[in-house]
């Protein structure tokens, strides 16, 4: 298979209609690639895109991670939000699990009718 952006519409259209697409965006090589195979359908179609960052504050790069996100995004001309969330270790939950639920509350408070959310993930990702 190969990941194109004629791959991704194909896969959207299933959830037609929408207006803008939310992109979860680390800045790490999956969400970049995802990032700019949605720059390549938003030059097709009348779309939106924004770009949405969450910055956990787990690592110490985290707000480099922030910076570097955003500079991407201007280099493609693409609105960009960060979201910085606190995240506190409880027992009986790992902090990455307490990390993916307020990641997707914040992406969930983001969203309007007509929005869809792309996450993008590698074979070694935790499904979610």
């Amino acid at each position: 298979m190969s990941l194109t952006s004629h791959y991704l519409q194909q896969r959207l259209d299933r959830h037609q209609p929408y207006k803008r697409l939310l992109v979860a965006y680390s800045g790490g090589l999956d969400s970049a690639v995802l990032l700019h195979l949605a720059v390549q359908l938003e030059a097709l179609q009348q779309l939106q895109i924004l770009a949405v960052h969450i910055n956990h504050g787990l690592q110490q790069a985290a707000d480099k991670w922030g910076e570097h996100c955003a500079r991407i995004c201007n280099s493609l001309n693409i609105p960009y939000q960060q979201i910085a969330l606190s995240v506190t270790k409880e027992i009986g939950q790992s902090l990455e699990a307490q990390a993916r639920e307020a990641r997707y509350a914040a992406f969930s408070q983001l969203m309007k009718p007509g929005d869809l959310l792309l996450t993008a993930h590698h074979l070694d990702d935790q499904a979610e």
